[in-house]
C-alpha cells in the first residue's frame, strides 16, 4: 500500500504540517527536494512551512508517516490527523461534509490574510482590461439558460447554470460542469444538458 498520511514537524517550533498521497513516500521525498527550489511551484515555494525550512534548515524538520491506508479513505483520515494535531503549516482545513466530500477550505486566519494582501495590492490600482472582459465572459456564462433531458425529453429548465447547480447543491460557481455537460453532450448529474 502506497497511499496514506504523513506529518512534518519543525522541531525547533513544534508546528507541524499534515499532509495526505496516493504515494506518501514520494510526496515525502518531493517535500525534502522542493523546498529550496523556486522552479517546481512558486506557491509552494512561498509557503510558510518552505520558508522555515529554508531558514532553520532540513535537518531541524522530522517527516512521518502516521498511517498507510486505502486511497479511498485518504480525506477521512487527513481530517482525523488535522484534528488531532491541529497543525499550524496548513492553511486549508479538510471537511468530511458529504456533500464538499475531498474538498478543503481556508482556515479563517487565512482569509483575513488574503483579504488584506488583497486590498493592499489593489489599492490605487486599476484592474487590466483583459481581468474585466474575464470577469464579465465568466458571468454571462453563469446566466445562460439551461435545460436537462431525460430519455430525450426535457425535465428541467434553469434561466441560468448558477441556478441548475445550486438545485443539485453544487457551488454555482461552478459553471463548468454544466457548460461543459452541454458542449460534449455527456449526463451530469443523471441528465444530457443543452443551452437554451
Amino acid at each position: 500500500m502506497k497511499s496514506g498520511i504523513y506529518i512534518i514537524i519543525n522541531k525547533i517550533n513544534n508546528k507541524t504540517y499534515i499532509g495526505s498521497s496516493k504515494n506518501v513516500r514520494r510526496r515525502i521525498r518531493d517535500h525534502r527536494y522542493k523546498y529550496k527550489d523556486d522552479k517546481y511551484n512558486s506557491n509552494w515555494y512561498n509557503h510558510r512551512l518552505y520558508q522555515d525550512m529554508r531558514k532553520y534548515g532540513l535537518e531541524n524538520f522530522e517527516f512521518k508517516i502516521l498511517c498507510l491506508c486505502e486511497e479511498k479513505d485518504l480525506k477521512e483520515k487527513e481530517t482525523f490527523y488535522y484534528n488531532k494535531y491541529n497543525p499550524e503549516y496548513n492553511t486549508f482545513v479538510p471537511t468530511k461534509d458529504d456533500r464538499n466530500k475531498g474538498k478543503f477550505y481556508h482556515k479563517e486566519e487565512t482569509k483575513i490574510k488574503i483579504k488584506e494582501h488583497n486590498s493592499k495590492y489593489w489599492k490605487g490600482k486599476k484592474l487590466p482590461n483583459e481581468m474585466i472582459q474575464s470577469i464579465i465572459a465568466g458571468s454571462i456564462k453563469k446566466c445562460k439558460p439551461v435545460e436537462a433531458f431525460k430519455n430525450n425529453l426535457k425535465v428541467l429548465e434553469f434561466t441560468k447554470i448558477g441556478d441548475a447547480l445550486s438545485y443539485f447543491g453544487i457551488d454555482k460557481n461552478k459553471t463548468f460542469i454544466i457548460s461543459n455537460a452541454c458542449k460534449t453532450n455527456k449526463e451530469v448529474f443523471g441528465y444530457k444538458w443543452k443551452f437554451k
